[in-house]
């Protein structure tokens, strides 16, 4: 970027209340240009001490002695607030006065003379509406485009929080083709509280249509920092995700949008979205008995497979311990995966009292993963957006085994497992062992006789 693209930039991050961003973007202006005396004005205002305060605008009258808002910085910091009350009083009656010279003047068909009034205004209040309308009128009839840009600029660059001054600076810098001033100004606009989704749409699709996307769904979050549960700019944020083939993150969206409204036609479209992009947990899975026993099985034909290779690949030296070792893993494997992922198995949850979980959700959404979990316990912060895992877990409606169950099962399930363990593999933990009688060549050629 060039100076002044940083500039705007650090302006328009000022201008959002991030101080440290907007004086490290302006910095970094001033290293490109130095004399850019604006920019130590708006680095004064991201600091604390008034001495430094004082050596921006010491700075800027270096390099242009007839900065205004340098001199109005330095005469405020060595001002006392009873003088700080005795100017604003004087600024409030002078705009009075000439305002109503100016309606005069315009009466008496002095038009021209009228519009020095309202400029002067201006140079006490860069914002006053009023006073700008007449200007800005009167300017655009005779096709005085730069005082026009000099009037409505120096508002934006005051920080002004008029919005109707902030649309009629955007649609100027629209309309001269002004790049970076609008991308400024769309920036501040989105991340105010009075504007509009339509408006934050309406200024998204200008950089869809230009084909810039990355800065289409950079407005949407700024907008949504002030409308966190907008679901209009949370479907396109998706969408705009979905079309830059960014699948992951638009399934993210497509769940917070669901998550507001799943009964809205915006929140049954999303939820459709997301049953064709991630798999979801339904009551029919949590309280299958039989995908409760797959995984089983599962557990069941490892070992088997264990102690079938321990014993030489030979069914008939498998051994009573061997296949005692195999049932065991059969029943401990059942109980450990009880304790953990089927603890809502339908006739068992029932039997042992089960009662719904408190962490039941009350619309489809997925869950962070433990490693996400564990930070925001810490009180770390995280974007959760980045650490989803996991299918969707849709509301539930049966009953979970009791936490001291679980637990119960759990520890003996592991212990099962591991005397199993030990019971399939003599040989094999016999070799750890080293004992002499693995080291004797008469056994293995017993063995593999």
């Amino acid at each position: 970027m060039d100076a002044q693209q940083y500039y705007i930039r650090g302006v328009a991050a000022i201008k959002q209340s991030d101080m440290v961003n907007g004086r490290n973007l302006l910095l970094q202006s001033l290293k490109l240009d130095k004399n850019n005396d604006k920019a130590w004005i708006w680095v004064a205002q991201t600091l604390a001490e008034p001495d430094k305060k004082l050596q921006c605008a010491e700075r800027a009258l270096a390099i242009n002695p007839q900065n205004v808002d340098a001199l109005k910085l330095k005469q405020s910091i060595s001002q006392s607030p009873k003088q700080k009350r005795q100017k604003e009083t004087s600024n409030r009656q002078k705009i009075t006065l000439l305002m109503r010279e100016a309606e005069t003047l315009v009466k008496t068909n002095r038009r021209p003379e009228a519009v020095d009034k309202w400029v002067a205004v201006l140079d006490i209040q860069s914002d006053h509406e009023e006073a700008m309308k007449h200007a800005v009128e009167y300017y655009m009839g005779r096709d005085m485009v730069e005082e026009v840009q000099e009037l409505l600029y120096r508002a934006v660059d005051d920080g002004t929080e008029n919005a109707t001054l902030l649309l009629s600076a955007r649609d100027f810098a629209e309309q001269q083709r002004d790049v970076h001033r609008l991308d400024a100004l769309n920036e501040i606009i989105v991340s105010k509280e009075w504007v509009t989704s339509k408006r934050i749409l309406k200024i998204t699709e200008g950089y869809v249509k230009q084909e810039l996307f990355d800065n289409a769904i950079r407005i949407l979050q700024n907008g949504l920092k002030t409308k966190p549960n907008d679901t209009l700019l949370l479907n396109r944020i998706a969408e705009l995700h979905e079309l830059t083939g960014r699948s992951n993150l638009a399934l993210q969206y497509y769940e917070r949008v669901a998550n507001q409204d799943v009964r809205s036609k915006i929140g049954k479209e999303a939820d459709k979205r997301l049953s064709q992009g991630v798999p979801i947990m339904t009551d029919r899975e949590r309280g299958s008995v039989w995908l409760a026993w797959r995984e089983v099985w599962g557990v069941f034909l490892l070992f088997f497979l264990l102690a079938f290779q321990d014993s030489g690949l030979n069914f008939i030296e498998m051994g009573a311990g061997r296949w005692m070792g195999v049932l065991l893993s059969l029943v401990g494997g059942y109980l450990f995966i009880s304790a953990t992922s089927s603890p809502q198995q339908a006739p068992l949850a029932k039997i042992l009292g089960g009662r719904l979980p408190e962490d039941n959700p009350k619309s489809p959404q997925r869950k962070l993963n433990p490693f996400a979990t564990m930070l925001t316990q810490m009180g770390i912060e995280i974007n959760e957006e980045d650490f989803y895992a996991g299918p969707i877990h849709e509301p539930t409606r049966l009953p979970i085994i009791p936490s001291w169950i679980r637990l119960v099962f759990g520890f003996s399930g592991c212990l099962m497992l591991i005397f199993a363990f030990y019971l399939v593999l003599p040989t094999a933990i016999g070799l750890l062992g080293l004992p002499e009688i693995y080291l004797d060549p008469e056994f293995y050629s017993a063995m593999f006789s």
